[in-house]
This record gives C-alpha cells, structure tokens and sequence, in this order.
C-alpha cells in the first residue's frame, strides 16, 4: 500500500483468513537527517481488521555475521545488542524476549482491528550503550515519512529507471 514516504518509507498490506493488517517501515530520518542521522530503523504494525497475529523476529547480525551477539533486556520492551564496538538498542511497546540459543529477539503479538504496534533500532557505540532514552515510534516514523517525503521529491531523474529510483526499496 502506499504510505508516502518516498524511497526511504515502505508500506505493506496483508490479509489472511481472520483479518488484516498493515506495517509502515522506515530508516529514521529527522530535521538535519543528513547531519545529525537517527541511525534506526521505525516500524508500526497495525490491525486493520478482524485479527492478526504477528510474529517479531530480530536476529541482529555484527561483522557480516561473524560475531554472536550478548543480548540483554533492561526493561520492559527495551532490550539490547552488542558485538564488538557496535549494539543495537531495541524499543518495543510489545513483550519481546531473547531466544539465546538462536542469538534473536523475538516474540508473537496479537491484535485486533485498529491496535497498533511499534518497533524502533538504533545504531549505537557499544561503549556508549544508552538504554534510557524512550524513542517515540509514531513521532519519529511521522517525521521520517516527512523527511523522505521532501527528499524523493527533490529527486531530478529521467529515463526508464525514473519512477524506481523515486520509490520505496
């Protein structure tokens, strides 16, 4: 489905035999995004009708998948990623769990129409692992849908390729 957004902002619809849902999924942009990147990834997941059950499934992957990951939870819907100098921080508002054996995050959801769910990454130093910062999903994916917005507009192409070089990956 088209969510706007440009080629940084992917919107999917699915239906199966209880319900649909949609998911909007971006890498963060915000105000100086080229300057000052969010460094993650947004994702919303919403109920459109019936019911749906959503399995989350975060296998986080440092050093082209040469380091195993320690995974941690700090808090209720914020855990993390470390391999070397690099983590990942991950910021749900659904009960995710760690899966040591498979070195993943992960967990299933269910939802009924017009429940929404919200998942956001960030790229951090591991030394400078910051668990305390409270990212708010829908804000930081309304202004990454606004900032790819403006960016693929300001795209200048022509030629057959035109129209993929302006759309979502």
């Amino acid at each position: 489905r088209g969510c706007g957004g440009g080629a940084g902002v992917r919107g999917t619809t699915v239906t199966g035999a209880a319900g649909g849902g949609g998911m909007t999924d971006g890498f963060g942009m915000r105000e100086g995004g080229s300057s000052q990147t969010v460094n993650g990834r947004v994702r919303s997941v919403e109920c459109l009708d019936g019911t749906v059950s959503v399995d989350v499934e975060i296998e986080p992957r440092f050093d082209y998948g040469s380091a195993r990951p320690w995974l941690r939870s700090h808090a209720a819907g914020v855990l993390s990623a470390v391999a070397g100098d690099d983590a990942i921080v991950v910021y749900a508002n659904i009960e995710l769990t760690i899966d040591r054996d498979a070195s993943a995050i992960g967990g299933t959801h269910h939802l009924r129409a017009g429940e929404v769910f919200s998942i956001v990454m960030l790229s951090q130093a591991a030394h400078q692992l910051d668990v305390d910062a409270t990212p708010d999903a829908r804000s930081l994916l309304a202004e990454t849908v606004r900032w790819w917005t403006e960016w693929s507009a300001a795209t200048v192409a022509d030629g057959p390729y035109a129209e993929r070089l302006r759309r979502p990956a």
